[in-house]
């Protein structure tokens, strides 16, 4: 069930012990019932029925004697002990000392497991937050102005997100044994690298394992709002895949085209390097400076996948 609904394993060690103790529970409850037939006298016993309003009938209101061993074996296992109902004899009493033991250690188990499960759910969460709150006590410590502080713990949340999910990839990774490598590379690759144009007409045999050593190449970025990401004609020699955020293409004031999250540019970066449209001889001047007006510019928070033009060259060759 936990492989079929991809329930956290700690989540998954939880419920695992919550059926056991609603399992231990039930055992306890029907035991309970049969030693108080067994262990009184039909007069006790009656007397016993009338007082919690079941009727003697053997087959009458099992329902509602169920509950009634049910909330005493609870009441036993949570040391709550309300005392309406308790163990009148010998037998009782020996069995109530045995749910106490059985109560603090199931009880015992399932709050350190529960323990166990919240620690675990918020750990990345609570380390970005320490890390965010030291920098901001530094920033208080330094009266930074309040917006400026605000926006510097946005930015260190977004970046720290994916710096801790790219560090979780490369872990991940570098424990997958050679026989699963492959397979756990294109279950986390997600495509990322299929869209991009320039691998878009590859005929090649072996282009989905190229495509995944590429994607192995590939490091998170991070660009602020409003930030110049790169500019055509001034030496860029990376690919940038968008993972989050939003980019425009931009010259001047005007916007030229606009890259969401599964977009990519500077797939001729990739190829020509600086070089980039300027291999034709035609290519004269004025267009050379129209080129290199237009830059890619951050509008939200950006996160980007980049592939350096010296990794590309190294699986290609």
């Amino acid at each position: 069930i936990g492989d079929y609904l991809r329930i956290p394993a700690y989540v998954l060690r939880v419920l695992k012990i919550m059926v056991l103790l609603a399992i231990l529970v039930h055992l306890c409850t029907c035991a309970f019932w049969l030693l108080k037939i067994t262990s009184n006298d039909e007069a006790t016993f009656n007397a016993f029925l009338d007082h919690e309003g079941l009727s003697h009938a053997v087959n009458e209101d099992l329902f509602d004697k169920y509950i009634c061993a049910f909330y005493f074996v609870n009441t036993v296992f949570c040391t709550i002990g309300f005392g309406d109902i308790s163990g009148t004899n010998s037998a009782e009493r020996i069995f109530c000392v045995i749910l106490f033991y059985l109560g603090v250690f199931v009880f015992g188990s399932l709050l350190v497991e529960v323990q166990d499960a919240i620690n675990k759910a918020g750990m990345t969460r609570r380390e970005r937050e320490h890390e965010i709150n030291q920098m901001v006590e530094f920033l208080r410590s330094e009266d930074v102005p309040r917006a400026l502080e605000r926006q510097m713990a946005k930015w260190a949340d977004f970046g720290m997100r994916a710096l801790q999910k790219h560090e979780s990839r490369t872990k991940v990774l570098m424990m997958s044994p050679p026989h699963l490598h492959r397979q756990l590379m294109h279950a986390l690759h997600h495509g990322l690298l299929s869209g991009v144009p320039l691998f878009n007409h590859m005929e090649n045999f072996y282009r989905e394992d190229v495509l995944l050593d590429l994607w192995e190449k590939m490091t998170p970025q991070v660009f602020s709002a409003f930030v110049p990401i790169a500019a055509a004609g001034n030496g860029q020699q990376e690919l940038f895949v968008v993972s989050a955020g939003t980019v425009i293409l931009q010259r001047g004031k005007d916007v030229l085209s606009t890259f969401r999250a599964g977009d990519s540019f500077g797939d001729e970066w990739l190829l020509l390097g600086e070089k980039a449209h300027f291999n034709d001889d035609s290519y004269d001047e004025p267009n050379r400076s129209f080129e290199k007006a237009m830059r890619y510019v951050a509008v939200t928070d950006v996160l980007c996948m980049v592939l350096h033009k010296r990794d590309f060259e190294v699986v290609v060759a």
